[in-house]
């Protein structure tokens, strides 16, 4: 539905004609390539291996496709007014202050320009709480759900360190800067897993067939450093 309504809003504004064909185009190439990337997994073009690793990639090919070829194309067809995620030139909080300036890096308790309703401070006590409960148990079923054991990990109670350095860490230094709260996300927490779990091929009990056994996992933390980094 979001979808749907953001591709009609295309239609509402006022862009050109040739910038609202284009990026209808564009949205509906990228969603049919992306699912085209996730069903590669059970084709049987080139071989397993191959096809594992580009349906996993498939959302970050496609977008990588569909930037270099709309940067490509804007060009030679003269559209100037395409739209583009808007981002800041400088790093910089993104929230401007009546004046146009950049609000501050600490957030004052109080407000801002305005002084903070003291109501106000109890009003965010039920908002508070709940948030606590869904990062609470949304760690939680991550860590469930990824120490597993027949992922046959050796360190497993590190990963319930994680809700300790949030807590102790993490958190209140994000309160102070106005950022978002960070917690295990557990689709991309499971993929990252089964990324690094290793398998091998054995005989079924019955003798007849072939099956996928686990054999460990490459318990390690340089891929989560790489990921933190390049996402910062």
């Amino acid at each position: 539905a979001a979808a749907l309504t953001a591709i009609i809003n295309i239609f509402l504004s006022d862009l050109s004609i040739g910038a609202q064909l284009l990026s209808v185009i564009l949205c509906s190439a990228t969603y049919i390539t992306a699912v085209k990337f996730r069903d590669l997994r059970g084709s049987d073009w080139m071989n397993k291996t191959y096809r594992k690793h580009i349906s996993n990639y498939g959302v970050v090919i496609t977008i990588i496709l569909g930037t270099v070829i709309t940067n490509l194309i804007i060009g030679p067809f003269g559209i100037t007014d395409l739209g583009f995620l808007n981002v800041p030139e400088s790093i910089r909080p993104t929230l401007n202050l009546s004046n146009g300036e950049p609000r501050p890096w600490l957030v004052p308790p109080m407000g801002f320009e305005r002084e903070l309703p003291f109501w106000a401070i109890f009003l965010t006590i039920p908002f508070a709480l709940g948030l606590t409960i869904l990062g609470y148990l949304d760690q939680n079923l991550t860590e469930v759900i990824v120490n597993k054991k027949d992922r046959l990990m050796k360190k497993a109670p590190g990963y319930h360190l994680d809700l300790f350095v949030c807590g102790l860490g993490m958190y209140p230094l994000l309160s102070i800067l106005g950022l978002p709260f960070t917690h295990a996300a557990t689709v991309r927490s499971l993929a990252h897993v089964l990324s690094l779990t290793t398998y091998e091929t054995v005989p079924a009990p019955d003798g007849k067939s072939m099956i996928t056994k686990v054999t460990g996992c490459v318990e390690q933390r340089v891929s989560h450093l790489v990921v933190h980094i390049l996402m910062f």
